[in-house]
């Protein structure tokens, strides 16, 4: 858990209400006192469908003050613990942020929770619509002079680390959950050696699709108020150097010695599904 403190600044000629859920979500901008900063929490990978989580969720709301927070994905794969937390969030928090990770988009079998989408790009439009039922920005948002910037993300080979390729044998075996419990039309998937032989290809560059109608929206917004920074955030990786075993990120050449622990062939197949640098 991260927290970090946004430093606002005073909207243009515009009202606005403390209740999330009476303002248009056409609009980015929130008016907060000048003399107000707001310390913002950020989270990943809740996985409340473990007790002792959605416990620890109970908690971290019981303590807030004033607070906003950042939920980068993997609340859950079941849509009821999905909507239970972002409704305990937005009655706890004065901001929540939210983009899906992997497991939100889970169809398959029992993973569905009490969804109704028969896919998982149908499942995210129902994700999309929990956060709009309880105030909770999956889209640019502003906290004072701060963009709020969510970028949803998917992995697509991009960030694979080449240099290590004998570790990946074996990868047609692996047991990665998404390519059993996600659901993607044929357009966005190509043959490949993996579980189920049809690999993800083209999620991330659909979602990009998404992440831009979204921005020109915040760019318009942006030439009417005075924005100091812009803080993004995404489930997945943007980049190689962000690979847990990349230990020079300034470095772009990856040194197959960086595998030196117990498991390399993990990490190696790791790298396949680790992110996009379409994100960055």
């Amino acid at each position: 858990m991260w927290m970090f403190t946004a430093v606002p600044t005073l909207s243009k000629d515009r009202k606005w209400s403390r209740n999330p859920r009476a303002r248009p979500r056409t609009k980015l901008w929130s008016q907060i006192e000048a003399s107000e900063a707001m310390p913002v929490v950020l989270l990943s990978d809740l996985h409340v469908d473990h007790m002792e989580n959605m416990s620890f969720v109970r908690e971290l709301c019981s303590q807030t003050k004033n607070e906003a927070i950042i939920v980068a994905g993997d609340i859950s794969h079941n849509c009821n613990l999905v909507e239970e937390t972002l409704k305990l969030l937005s009655s706890s928090y004065r901001r929540v942020f939210f983009v899906a990770g992997n497991h939100e988009l889970w169809v398959q079998g029992s993973q569905r929770g009490t969804g109704t989408a028969p896919s998982s790009v149908e499942k995210l439009d129902e994700i999309s619509s929990l956060c709009e039922t309880y105030g909770v920005f999956d889209r640019p948002h502003r906290l004072g002079s701060v963009l709020v910037v969510p970028i949803l993300s998917w992995y697509d080979l991009s960030l694979e680390v080449s240099a290590a390729a004998d570790l990946f044998e074996g990868f047609e075996r692996w047991p990665w959950t998404d390519f059993k419990k996600c659901d993607w039309p044929s357009e966005l998937e190509d043959d490949y050696p993996c579980l189920g032989n049809r690999y993800p290809s083209g999620v991330a560059s659909s979602f990009e699709a998404k992440n831009d109608a979204k921005l020109k929206e915040a760019v318009e917004d942006m030439k009417e108020i005075e924005t100091t920074s812009v803080l993004s955030y995404s489930h997945f990786l943007p980049g190689t150097f962000a690979l847990p075993d990349w230990l020079k990120p300034e470095s772009d050449v990856f040194n197959p010695a960086w595998f030196n622990h117990p498991a390399p062939q993990l990490s190696a197949k790791f790298s396949r599904v680790a992110g996009s640098i379409s994100i960055e």
